[in-house]
């Protein structure tokens, strides 16, 4: 198993008392494996995720700095 490539990104913005975030893994759709190993039986692959996006927001309370 060669091994693999990922292209990530994560973009966030701050405003006032809120901070927005999204968070993109595998932007490229890559198939890939998260364990690979060899036995008697043959080889065997976990599958990793496919493209997925987080997004996130967060709200400071109290003062602001």
């Amino acid at each position: 198993y060669p091994g693999y490539y990922l292209l990530n990104a994560r973009l966030g913005y701050e405003w006032r008392k809120f901070n927005l975030w999204v968070n993109m893994i595998n932007l490229t759709d890559e198939l890939y494996a998260v364990n690979a190993s060899k036995s008697a039986a043959g080889k065997r692959y976990s599958i990793a995720d496919p493209r997925n996006f987080a997004v996130g927001m967060a709200v400071q309370f109290g003062k602001v700095k």
